[in-house]
């Protein structure tokens, strides 16, 4: 398939040049062109500033900073010609069909005659943007709709002009999904089309219903985010962080667009939506909307404008249902009970929302399946409105429907997926080979198993290591290699181990349990580590402390893109002893490859002991979590079959782990060099005492003790020693401080 090398977009505002950015990741020579500069002698100084904004931005728009040297930036009256060497022209302009067909006039003898012209647009009808161009461009022109922040959300509404040649253009089709990693929606040439249509009605449905029941803003982001499985900004904080005003446009976009829309009622702003724009109160860019920030307090706007406390909901059902981790559960208590105002409020909006997505399927896209992908994969929801309706149960809709006097929802047979990748849980029975609460080991077919972890956040307790013990001897016999692979819409890989009950077991003094556990997890990281067949970790997202861990021991890594992983351990007070500080000695000592090891040795020690933790799979590749021959995957869809492949071809090939039984260490001399940085971080308040202490401890392992020169030694005496520092640590009444204040409030405590 054909890979692009060259692009140019062409508006450098907050979308266009965050597209640059991501385009530049994936290895795309970008032109970014805007309006020229108010210098004469700069007229690419808003492209340029553009970039430097870039630099700046919360969450990072790049995946690695070297990848802003692929943006050239330049202007559209100066620098149009660029467009003749490109393969890919983005358009980001302003949501005007004037200044686009501007745009497009100018644009359309420069470009090559097998370049693919596309409009970044989420309103604007491809039928009226291609009168602008010449009959062979419009063959090759598309609005390919990213989704806000474009490196982050998975989401690509394409829709393809009419006469679109889409069998010649496939290769492109083929590039956004593999190597921008973006999972395309298919949408029809309506208002909004999917995502943002029945994203907003949600927050239209959300505002009129909290009218009724005089509810606020907080109380309405609480019953509408993660609650019912939603993002967390939920309703009105996801407003704020859009824009009030680009609310508005949308509501008037589809009001005035879809005559036939089944709910119109709707789509007349409420009144507290309409009097913030009307102050000028647009969200998070005025500084307040639905909420304002004052120093560090968050204050929520009452019916008059006036920024007041924000208001909790509470109540016993909301107590009973947030303890309960399954969403569809959690939906079905909160449905039995719809007497209770929270109850009635999120069974009548679900049903409303469900309604909406039933009623416009086949309107807005070809099968109801795509609008559950498009909520899912632009706005952050567990389940799309159709999947999660049906899930709960249509009986149960149908009761509550009555009770409200509205009209349940007449939801599809059918409602198929588009997530490329194959879903493992829930798994036919056939397909299990073993299961706890905490994991299952799967057969996936063509001699590979997967071990699945399925605890809160995928934390590792004694359920997942009885698993992965009996896994790496099931394999041996039954199959070719194995598979970690979870869930990969979830937030976590693995948050690490499980502090809950290290701190229980601590508080006891029960430290043989926890020295048990310790040798169960070092059994099963250096039993991957030697084992005789491959051994496929496909890590995403947060994969901290005993999940690095996991990972470290394994063959190969196949890692989304988006990957936060690190031994995070000494934030708590402890050091990696689940095989993962003898690792990093490893590491040092093949960086090192017979040379010095003190450069490395410090690497390592800054990463491990300051608690870093990767912004990106690029940035892990660079600390070393990630080796050379591993694989990053941009679309999250595809990382487990790519790790199954993966997998079977590493055991068609013989491949298998290559651990040394010795390790060079540096000793004595490495044991003074980290002193001298723990003293100078201490002198200049950098670090407390405890987190000194916490340090020599992580040094004396990395280093192999108060050894002379740069011995070698058996791994066992490091991951002995490993074992010995981390129960001295663990018995500490200040890292018992830690692991419970990060339990508490989620943060750690500097004491």
């Amino acid at each position: 398939m054909k890979s692009f090398r060259r692009a140019a977009v062409l508006g450098a505002g907050v979308m266009g040049s965050q597209l640059a950015s991501l385009f530049a990741g994936s290895g795309i020579k970008v032109e970014l062109l805007d309006i020229p500069g108010p210098d004469p002698k700069e007229p690419e100084g808003i492209a340029k500033q553009a970039l430097k904004k870039l630099k700046t931005q919360k969450p990072s728009p790049y995946f690695h900073s070297s990848h802003l040297a692929n943006i050239r930036p330049g202007s559209l009256e100066h620098h149009l010609e660029r467009l003749k060497d490109v393969e890919w022209v983005l358009e980001a302009a302003p949501e005007s069909l004037k200044i686009k067909n501007e745009l497009y006039a100018k644009i359309a003898p420069l470009m090559s005659d097998d370049s693919i012209f596309a409009s970044n647009t989420s309103s604007l009808s491809v039928a009226k943007l291609g009168e602008a161009l010449p009959e062979k461009l419009r063959k090759r022109f598309f609005i390919t709709h990213f989704f806000n922040p474009p490196r982050y959300l998975r989401l690509l509404e394409l829709l393809p002009h009419p006469e679109a040649d889409i069998k010649a253009n496939s290769a492109f089709f083929w590039f956004l999904d593999r190597h921008l990693g973006k999972s395309i929606v298919p949408v029809k040439d309506t208002p909004a089309f999917i995502a943002n249509r029945v994203g907003i009605f949600a927050l239209l449905d959300a505002l009129a219903l909290a009218a009724e029941f005089k509810f606020s803003p907080a109380q309405i982001d609480f019953l509408t985010g993660p609650l019912i499985g939603r993002q967390k900004s939920a309703s009105c904080r996801t407003a704020d962080l859009v824009g009030l005003d680009t609310v508005m446009a949308v509501v008037k976009i589809v009001r005035e667009g879809a005559p036939d829309d089944p709910r119109p009622d709707r789509f007349t702003p409420p009144p507290i939506l309409q009097s913030l724009v009307a102050a000028g109160k647009l969200g998070e860019k005025s500084g307040g909307g639905f909420y304002r920030k004052e120093g560090d307090e968050i204050f929520e706007a009452d019916e008059n404008q006036n920024y007041t406390k924000r208001k909790k909901m509470e109540s016993p059902l909301l107590a009973q249902a947030g303890a309960e981790e399954d969403l569809v559960k959690r939906v079905r208590l909160l449905f039995a009970a719809a007497s209770d105002p929270a109850g009635a409020f999120v069974s009548r909006h679900l049903i409303s929302v469900a309604n909406y997505a039933a009623a416009l399927s086949g309107k807005i896209c070809d099968r109801p399946g795509r609008i559950d992908d498009a909520l899912r994969w632009g706005f952050g929801w567990q389940m799309g409105p159709l999947e999660l309706a049906k899930a709960v149960d249509c009986d149960l809709l149908a009761k509550a429907a009555a009770k409200f006097s509205i009209q349940a929802p007449n939801l599809p047979e059918k409602i198929e997926s588009g997530e490329p990748g194959p879903i493992l849980l829930p798994a036919k029975p056939e397909k299990i080979v073993a299961q706890n609460k905490e994991a299952t080991l799967l057969d996936a077919g063509n001699g590979i198993a997967v071990l699945v972890f399925h605890s809160k956040l995928n934390v590792i307790g004694a359920g997942i290591l009885g698993l992965a013990h009996k896994a790496l001897e099931v394999v041996k016999t039954d199959f070719d290699a194995l598979v970690l692979a979870n869930d990969p819409q979830a937030e976590a890989f693995s948050a690490g181990a499980n502090l809950g009950w290290l701190l229980m077991t601590a508080s006891e003094g029960d430290f043989d349990e926890i020295a048990l556990m310790i040798k169960k997890f070092q059994a099963v990281t250096e039993g991957m580590a030697k084992a005789p067949f491959p051994v496929v970790a496909a890590p995403f997202g947060l994969t901290l402390g005993g999940g690095c861990e996991i990972c470290l021991a394994a063959t190969r890594r196949v890692a989304h893109r988006e990957l936060y992983i690190g031994l995070v351990e000494t934030g708590v007070g402890l050091l990696p002893a689940g095989g993962g500080t003898t690792r990093m000695a490893e590491k040092v000592a093949q960086w090192a490859k017979g040379g010095m090891l003190l450069p490395h040795l410090k690497t390592v020690f800054e990463n491990v002991g300051l608690a870093k933790v990767s912004t990106s799979a690029d940035e892990a590749f660079a600390m070393g979590f990630l080796q050379p021959e591993d694989l990053a995957v941009p679309n999250r869809g595809r990382l487990t079959a790519t790790a199954l492949s993966q997998a079977r071809l590493l055991a068609d090939a013989g491949t298998t782990s290559k651990s040394s039984d010795k390790i060079r260490v540096a000793g004595k001399n490495g044991l003074a060099a980290v002193e001298t940085f723990l003293y100078l971080m201490r002198e200049s308040k950098m670090i407390t005492e405890h987190d000194a202490a916490v340090g020599r401890s992580l040094a004396k392992v990395l280093c192999g003790g108060e050894l002379p020169g740069e011995p070698e030694v058996p791994r066992e005496y490091l991951l002995q020693l490993e074992a010995e520092e981390f129960l001295r640590l663990v018995g500490m009444r200040k890292t018992q401080k830690r692991m419970a204040h990060l339990l508490k409030t989620g943060k750690p405590l500097r004491n």
